[in-house]
């Protein structure tokens, strides 16, 4: 049942990419199948015509206009077909899924096996899928079109046919079902296989790879895995390669069996020489159309445990787009005993955190990896939802919040920020899409990370392409690439600012710099930062600490410094450090 309904809902999602497209592809196909049998009719005529020496020129006309009619048919069900692909589809619905699924989905390792069967050869796979459908129905119709003119001399015949025809069916149906169980099992695999590749041909990684001279290592563990990939695949193929051939003798048998109950009735004067020549045809081609037809139901069937996998990515649980619209005023956060677990973890990321931040009030988060910190920075932004309590915008719970309308009131600068492979232009331009050309506004944004410094330097300007991904690129250091991800966050008219370690990769004297900046970027407006040196919250009116997912503490800087808690121990050790380090 889940395979039809599955078969149902592909037919459904072909037909709304192009009805008038779908529907000719339908009706072609059928046309193709039925007319060879009329041309087969039409044969025995003529055969007659000049067996009787008779006027045959007006059945061999009708007979050529047929197979004229064929090839237009398979003309236009060809055009139909380029054209019906030529849009963009399931392909545009994959990516559109893609980009609207919720983060947390992308914890897990069944989604990423799964995007990988969907994803892998999206065109050829659902065209495999469609061409599979049409092709089953060309089958269908030249079975029973071919069937009923067998049995008009004899009923016999094309139930012998079908007799033999059904362990053939059974065998391809066995064949598909290996073919997917054996792919979905290598899909793990594959995935390695993929990375393993991307480590060794991609820029970030090569270079240490060659200093630590683990190329050889890596590629041992490619080799490995793909042997083993390999292995399983032959396994199927072979034992698929003996049960073809039982076939083949089913096959010989049904065509002589047929041919003997037409020569019987030809003895017997049953039926004429025309007729004898005529079916014996027939029996050939109803025999190739239930070949083609357990092939093409065989891989229609294997194809839908494809279409059941595009269907379960496709039903994935998307972010929110509707919601309450939080107001453009001044930001005001509760968090109210707030408990996150990723999926499949057994420990909480963080456990019962609680705290405010006021309208206008600058809050440094403070604590050592893993604390919890670019956690809490998610849930903020709705990438995540919480597993207890609740994340309250201008005193609305964050899951009834409209998350676009928040999320347009925000600029963030994340810790993993993405390196687009584009101009500079575009790379800031992104913080606010809806004005991404608007080149002064660029310029302007770039000023307040010292961004524009770089690039008056460069003979293209903002028109730089970065990375060396493409032709004419540059790379920037880790601590330039800083620059352009918090030039993106200014680009953007924001309410309330996330800075999560914005400038792990420069120096301090830049770094007090752009935090000179941001002080008065954000007079008047609300902030989160997560910073690695401490000296930088002086910037902050507050400070929270997490130690393990928990909140230990939080008040004004000096506050902590007088607590002695753990924000002292902290400050004072890397001050120490810090101090050791001058003085060498």
């Amino acid at each position: 049942m889940k395979k039809i309904s599955a078969l149902l809902w592909y037919i459904k999602r072909l037909y709304f990419i192009s009805p008038v497209l779908f529907l000719t592809l339908i009706i072609s196909s059928l046309l193709v199948a039925v007319l060879p049998t009329f041309e087969m009719i039409l044969l025995k005529q003529l055969i007659t015509e000049i067996q009787h020496k008779e006027s045959f020129y007006g059945s061999l006309t009708v007979i050529a206009t047929l197979g004229l009619l064929i090839v237009l048919t398979l003309c236009v069900k060809s055009i139909a077909m380029s054209k019906f692909w030529a849009k963009e589809g399931l392909r545009g619905d994959v990516v559109t899924k893609a980009s609207s699924l919720r983060l947390d989905a992308f914890e897990t390792p069944e989604l990423y096996d799964l995007m990988q069967r969907v994803s892998d050869g999206i065109g050829f796979r659902t065209k495999s899928i469609t061409e599979a459908l049409l092709n089953a129905i060309t089958s269908i119709a030249a079975i029973f079109s071919t069937s009923m003119l067998l049995g008009s001399v004899s009923p016999w015949i094309p139930i012998t046919l079908l007799m033999f025809s059904i362990p053939y069916m059974f065998l391809s149906y066995k064949h598909s079902k290996e073919t997917y169980d054996m792919e979905k099992d290598i899909t793990k695999n594959n995935r390695f296989l993929d990375y393993l590749l991307k480590l060794m041909t991609e820029r970030e990684s090569i270079k240490e790879i060659k200093v630590l001279q683990s190329g050889a290592f890596i590629i041992q563990k490619w080799k490995i895995v793909y042997q083993e990939n390999k292995g399983k695949k032959n396994k199927v193929l072979v034992k698929q390669s003996k049960r073809s051939f039982s076939y083949q003798l089913f096959s010989f048998l049904s065509i002589s069996i047929s041919f003997a109950m037409l020569i019987y009735l030809a003895v017997n004067d049953k039926i004429g020489l025309a007729t004898l020549i005529v079916m014996m045809e027939t029996i050939l081609l109803c025999q190739r159309n239930w070949e083609s037809s357990a092939s093409h139901f065989s891989n229609l069937y294997g194809q839908l445990f494809y279409a059941m996998d595009l269907r379960a990515f496709l039903a994935y649980k998307e972010e929110r787009t509707q919601g309450v619209a939080v107001s453009e005023s001044n930001i005001h956060i509760r968090f109210e005993n707030v408990s996150f677990k990723y999926p499949q973890m057994k420990e909480y990321s963080l456990r019962h955190v609680s705290f405010e931040i006021h309208p206008g009030e600058k809050v440094a988060l403070i604590g050592v990896n893993g604390a919890g910190k670019s956690t809490l920075v998610k849930l903020l932004l709705g990438i995540l939802e919480p597993t207890e309590g609740a994340i309250y915008i201008n005193g609305i719970d964050l899951k009834e919040v409209d998350i676009r309308t928040w999320r347009n009131l925000v600029g963030v600068v994340f810790q993993d920020f993405v390196r687009f492979q584009f101009s500079i232009a575009d790379n800031v331009g992104f913080g606010d899409i809806a004005h991404y050309q608007d080149l002064e506004k660029i310029i302007q944004a770039s000023k307040k990370s010292f961004l524009d410094q770089i690039v008056n330097n460069l003979r293209d300007a903002y028109q730089t392409r970065l990375g060396k991904y493409f032709n004419g690129g540059i790379e920037f250091s880790g601590g330039q690439w800083q620059k352009v991800a918090i030039s993106r966050a200014y680009f953007r008219n924001f309410l309330f600012l996330i800075f999560d370690e914005p400038t792990s990769a420069i120096d301090p004297k830049a770094e007090a710099k752009l935090f000179q900046i941001f002080a008065e970027q954000t007079q008047g407006k609300s902030a989160l930062f997560i910073v690695h040196r401490l000296s930088t919250t002086r910037y902050a009116d507050r400070i929270i600490v997490l130690h393990d997912g928990r909140l230990v503490e939080q008040g004004t800087r000096q506050e902590l410094l007088n607590r002695k808690g753990e924000f002292s121990k902290m400050y004072y050790a890397q001050a120490e450090l810090y101090g050791r380090e001058s003085e060498k």
